[in-house]
């Protein structure tokens, strides 16, 4: 009987005996490399995500313009300055309004909005400060992207542009993402990077795409106010300011 007892206990010693220190510090090692390894690779996935969402939300804000000039004879929506969140009196409110997400221009959430965007402040009101106030009632966009006023939406004192006057849909664009989060002109080009060195736009014929300006993530463009240079050329004939 004792003999079988010390056999079991040799036993048992010479299983639990085989796993050293060093061995688990190896195994901990590996799990510690594989962690290092995945978790940059997991968050690429999710601002990969990020970016498309930003994409698709871009080409919906499209599809509402485009229901817009279906309904007022071809021509695409004034901008203006001054309007409460529940008048859709600019490219934004009326890209919401089409789409049945009107609401979304009162947070932070729907096609209006970049999902890589953190920036606190959505919106600026008829007094053009730059602060996030909810109970104002004058605060107008909610938006992370600004339009393009230059080309292709105008000003209320302009004449509309008409949809079939673009020559070139392609090339135009319509939104991209902002710092200003209301309008865009190749004097002031107000955008930012919201996902590294690329810039989301949604073009006049409908498409989206990631325009590659070689900056870094967050940085902001203003004619130069910020430190920056121009993101595009300020010619009418080059991209992405060109209707023909």
């Amino acid at each position: 009987m004792n003999m079988q007892t010390n056999s079991t206990s040799k036993h048992r010693s010479s299983v639990f005996s085989g796993f050293t220190l060093i061995e688990l510090l190896v195994v901990i090692s590996i799990i510690s490399l594989l962690i290092a390894v995945l978790l940059p690779a997991l968050a690429g996935a999710r601002e990969a995500s990020r970016r498309m969402q930003c994409l698709n939300n871009l080409k919906q804000m499209n599809l509402g313009v485009m229901f817009y000039t279906n309904d007022f004879n071809g021509k695409l929506p004034h901008i203006q300055d001054s309007h409460s969140p529940s008048h859709p009196n600019n490219p934004h409110g009326w890209a919401l309004y089409y789409t049945d997400q009107l609401n979304a221009i009162k947070n932070k959430t729907g096609i209006a909005v970049c999902p890589s965007d953190t920036r606190p402040g959505f919106a600026r009101n008829n007094h053009l400060t730059w602060k996030y106030d909810p109970s104002d009632t004058n605060w107008n966009v909610q938006s992370s992207f600004n339009a393009n006023v230059e080309t292709a939406f105008r000003w209320s004192s302009n004449p509309n542009v008409v949809v079939d006057s673009i020559l070139k849909p392609s090339k135009l664009f319509f939104f991209a993402e902002g710092w200003n989060r209301l309008y865009v002109t190749r004097w002031d080009q107000y955008f930012i990077l919201l996902h590294g060195a690329s810039l989301n736009m949604s073009m006049a014929d409908g498409h989206a795409e990631a325009v590659y300006l070689g900056g870094e993530k967050n940085l902001q463009y203003d004619s130069g106010a910020m430190g920056t240079s121009e993101a595009f050329s300020t010619s009418l004939d080059d991209f992405p300011w060109s209707r023909n």
